[in-house]
């Protein structure tokens, strides 16, 4: 439960630091094995992937496949 609300907060807090745009973000999809989606954004770990945003608390750093530098991307100064 604590992994839970803390990945919210985190996924949250990334939109307003600038995480937008990316396919991979907010992709209702990527959630369910049967859409292309999940296979696709698999390997975009981050609470910003929505198969991902109850279980993890971390940004992607961008080392795979279909993936985003979201450390990178952060706006520190918004």
């Amino acid at each position: 439960m604590i992994t839970a609300h803390a990945s919210i907060f985190m996924h949250e807090l990334g939109h307003t630091l600038g995480l937008l745009g990316f396919e991979g973000i907010d992709n209702e999809n990527s959630r369910f094995l049967w859409y292309k989606e999940y296979w696709d954004w698999g390997t975009y770990r981050s609470c910003m992937n929505y198969r991902y945003v109850y279980k993890l608390v971390d940004y992607s750093s961008g080392d795979d496949d279909y993936d985003q530098d979201d450390w990178g991307i952060i706006n520190l100064e918004r």
